[in-house]
């Protein structure tokens, strides 16, 4: 299972981008994949274009309650992979407790932290300082709960030895045909 923040719109982001080509991979790979996004809506033409790849789509009104989908679907599941820290903070716990034979995995994107302790030196905001310490903290803390978490990039993984040591990370960087 893959959740995402939003359905990917591959003409507009490369995230969006990025994910697409993950969910051809991991069909290609015989991977059955279930997808929804953490706001469960239906992107007319989006949607389709992931069921379209040979993935599950869910959204509302069929998934309406994420704790009971965990609840009925959650066993059948090898794996779990959230993107996102501001995501992954609503599920994680969903998963270490419904899905018992999933790995939880972690797709940072990218190191919201590191984003913004730059932006608020930059801005040399307190406030900024403020969110980006509690956002470290949350993102580092879901790093090291998750059984695998993912990175774009060799500096990031370089920084969260550091960070995070006992966390196993590797590398899935952008992904093109």
């Amino acid at each position: 299972m893959i959740i995402d923040a939003t359905t990917p719109t591959p003409d507009q982001d490369s995230g969006s981008v990025r994910m697409m080509n993950l969910l051809r991979l991991l069909v290609a790979e015989n991977w059955k994949v279930v997808f929804f996004a953490d706001n469960r809506a239906y992107v007319e033409g989006y949607s389709e274009a992931v069921r379209e790849l040979g993935v599950e789509v869910q959204y509302h009104p069929w998934l309406s309650d994420p704790v009971d989908f965990f609840k009925r679907r959650g066993g059948a599941f090898d794996a779990v992979l959230v993107c996102r820290h501001y995501v992954a903070s609503h599920y994680a716990e969903l998963v270490r407790q419904y899905c018992p034979k999933a790995k939880f995995l972690f797709d940072t994107v990218d190191l919201h932290y590191l984003r913004e302790e730059r932006a608020a030196k930059v801005e040399n905001d307190p406030a900024m300082a403020r969110q980006a310490r509690a956002t470290r903290k949350q993102e580092l803390g879901l790093i090291r709960a998750a059984d695998i978490t993912l990175v774009v990039s060799p500096t990031e993984k370089e920084l969260l030895k550091s960070e995070a040591p006992d966390a196993r990370v590797e590398i899935l960087s952008n992904i093109h045909s």
